[in-house]
């Protein structure tokens, strides 16, 4: 097993460590780093409470547990469709966070962990549900379905990275949008036409 922390050098407040503990797996680039950058993005009142991002894969874990199942949304499922798992504060200890690596890249293209916008927006969509499954845990309560809210912080946490990280990227993702609104106006558009 290969443990592996990255921290961050601040005077602020404790910010959460990175750590990386695989079985047998060598992940397809310095996921480290990209997760590092990725915690650094969110404000520090939202990961307040997490001690550390535990970096895994599936292997690592003991076999009694990744024979475990769970129920979110309704639906039954197994430890070989989770991504990451949020685990909250329990007897005194603080919350962490756990992804595993070798999921969320399961179905990925080998070209696609070498296109850094790509590979950070992907770790960065696990992270940031789990960061906000802390946020409605700790800081804002919804009496929403938890997977919901978990949702919809992803796409604030994640669009607030995109911009700051990969801002000269913005122009040609409203180039490459425009088409797709102009297909979904039209569609709607005649749907509203043929049921008059």
């Amino acid at each position: 097993m290969c443990i592996e922390m990255f921290s961050r050098k601040s005077e602020g407040p404790r910010c959460p460590e990175v750590i990386e503990a695989y079985r047998d797996y060598a992940p397809p680039f310095k996921v480290g780093r990209a997760v590092r950058r990725l915690v650094d993005s969110v404000d520090q009142r939202h990961v307040h409470g997490v001690r550390s991002v535990v970096l895994t894969n599936l292997a690592a874990l003991g076999r009694d547990q990744r024979r475990r199942k769970g129920k979110s949304r309704g639906r039954t499922f197994t430890m070989e469709q989770v991504l990451g798992r949020y685990h909250p504060a329990w007897k005194g200890g603080e919350a962490w966070i756990e992804l595993f690596v070798d999921q969320i890249f399961k179905n990925c293209p080998g070209w696609f962990t070498r296109v850094p916008p790509l590979r950070e927006m992907t770790l960065g969509r696990t992270l940031f549900h789990e960061i906000g499954h802390h946020i409605h845990r700790t800081q804002a309560p919804e009496y929403r379905e938890k997977e919901s809210v978990a949702d919809a912080w992803v796409r604030r946490l994640n669009g607030r990275y995109a911009r700051e990280r990969y801002w000269y990227l913005l122009p040609v993702a409203l180039v490459l949008k425009a088409p797709v609104d102009l297909a979904r106006w039209y569609f709607k558009r005649r749907g509203r036409i043929t049921t008059a």
